[in-house]
């Protein structure tokens, strides 16, 4: 039976879900450019389709979130691009419930069960994606209820959990190999407390007994290393060789008298400064304010297990900071996992500032506050027209008009993307022009790249859209027999 507390939970619940809904619908009405990496997955999703596993596999070595697009396609028929759009939609759904659910795990005296819901639906790091075909849904949605679960585990130290946090955090090892990190690491919370390690063997049987036997198929199956081929890009030495390098090539530059003893120190102290600027970029500046004022006026009280929130940050900012010293490059994306698990402060210094709001005799504060998170999440899920959309209008013209029999070669893979390319073997992306029939181009303003083949008529213009200041699209004739 379900008592008066949980089913008040379980119709919140209901409301945020509908609510998201509406959200997520708002944001599809907006006329939007599909993301580069959208038309990635949407070619591995045809390709296997097209040709199966192995295909897919060679386009991109992790390929289960365009394999879910393809099976989610073939049950519904909806096409491969709104088919995404459903499935990041529903895992959106799935992000937000177990963020509540995990919130009202860590702070065992909740004073606004409703506040969870309000710092996860307008939190504009997750609202700014909701356009975008990523994997990352996948990971965030499986990520929070893998934790829920691992608390649950640390908190009761019931069998089931155990099982349940494992299912979770594989899940999301399928949208990315970053979750096996946290498979083996989180669990550390058992070992740091100094519980009996049978614990914390538990929490990472199933993640072992996986990684035995897929080496134990690998080896006895296939001449050449499968696994060893997935996870070659987690060999740390090769990793910190070319930071070494990397390193040198920075201090030498920056500190030259004592490159060979700070090189290291220097280079690592500065990608850790930017990835904290980067992490707290993505908190966002309202979140941030309450989060300090929260941290300045409020103290923590026992009723909120920090230290299991603490871990789960330390765990994701380790991942993300070890991906960065390898690529030096990080998008905002990466840092949502680190944010996410910050909210949880921020939720819990929301509900200590809205308590003593309710305590002063300024009601209109009250509305002050509310209108905060009203604004933060209007800018979240307003997207303006993107300034490229010229590239779709060009695309979809050149797929309804082009001929059937034409070899069409582009630049641009969203060009490639709206004028057919995913489904049709005769667009493809950046081959030779001698091997095509028409060439569809995208051409920044000012770029004088293909200026000497339109002179000498090489290449000859058919139609073209312009974009302003932000470049066209334009489609040509090949003629390389001029």
């Amino acid at each position: 039976m379900i008592n008066k507390n949980q089913a008040g939970e379980l119709r919140l619940r209901v409301w945020v879900a509908i609510f998201g809904v509406c959200l997520g619908g708002g944001a599809l009405l907006s006329e939007q450019l599909i993301n580069r990496d959208g038309v990635f997955y949407l070619e591995g999703a045809q390709l296997f389709i097209d040709s199966g596993f192995e295909t897919a596999l060679s386009h991109y070595n992790w390929p289960f979130y365009s394999i879910l697009i393809a099976a989610f396609d073939s049950i519904t028929t909806l096409g491969l691009e709104n088919s995404a759009r459903l499935i990041n939609a529903t895992l959106l759904l799935v992000l937000v419930d177990a963020f509540i659910r995990v919130y009202w795990e860590v702070n065992s005296k909740v004073m606004f069960r409703w506040m969870p819901a309000l710092i996860i639906l307008c939190y504009s790091g997750i609202n700014d994606y909701r356009l975008l075909i990523i994997r990352d849904w996948g990971y965030w949605a499986f990520l929070l209820l893998a934790s829920l679960y691992l608390i649950k585990a640390y908190k009761y130290n019931k069998l089931e959990y155990y099982i349940w946090w494992q299912v979770f955090i594989l899940g999301a090892f399928l949208f990315r190999i970053e979750a096996i990190a946290v498979l083996f690491l989180a669990p550390l919370i058992f070992l740091i407390r100094k519980e009996p390690i049978v614990r914390y063997l538990k929490s990472c049987s199933v993640g072992f007994s996986l990684v035995l036997t897929m080496v134990f198929i690998d080896l006895a199956f296939y001449e050449e290393s499968k696994f060893q081929q997935i996870f070659s890009y987690l060999d740390f030495y090769s990793y910190w060789a070319r930071f070494g390098v990397y390193a040198n090539r920075v201090a030498e530059r920056a500190i030259q008298y004592y490159v060979e003893d700070y090189s290291i120190v220097f280079a690592i102290s500065g990608l850790l400064s930017v990835l904290i600027g980067k992490v707290l970029a993505k908190v966002g500046g309202m979140y941030f304010l309450v989060f300090f004022t929260g941290l300045i006026r409020h103290k923590v009280k026992n009723s909120f297990n920090r230290f299991t929130v603490n871990v789960l940050i330390a765990v994701s900012f380790i991942i993300v900071f070890v991906f960065f010293l390898n690529s030096r490059i990080i998008a905002g994306r990466y840092t949502v996992q680190v944010v996410l698990f910050l909210l949880f402060y921020v939720t819990y210094y929301s509900e200590a500032i809205l308590v003593s709001i309710k305590k002063t005799n300024h009601r209109w504060l009250e509305g002050v506050f509310f209108m905060c998170f009203f604004i933060n999440l209007v800018v979240g899920i307003h997207h303006s027209a993107s300034n490229k959309i010229y590239l779709k209008d060009m695309g979809m013209w050149v797929k309804h008009n082009s001929l059937e029999s034409a070899y069409i070669t582009t630049n641009d893979r969203r060009l490639f993307y709206y004028s057919g390319g995913v489904e049709k073997e005769r667009v493809t992306r950046k081959s030779a022009f001698s091997k095509n029939d028409y060439a569809l181009l995208s051409i920044d303003k000012n770029d004088k790249k293909y200026s000497r083949l339109i002179s000498e008529n090489k290449l000859i213009p058919i139609h073209s859209i312009d974009g302003g200041k932000h470049g066209s699209a334009i489609l040509f004739k090949i003629n390389m027999d001029q």
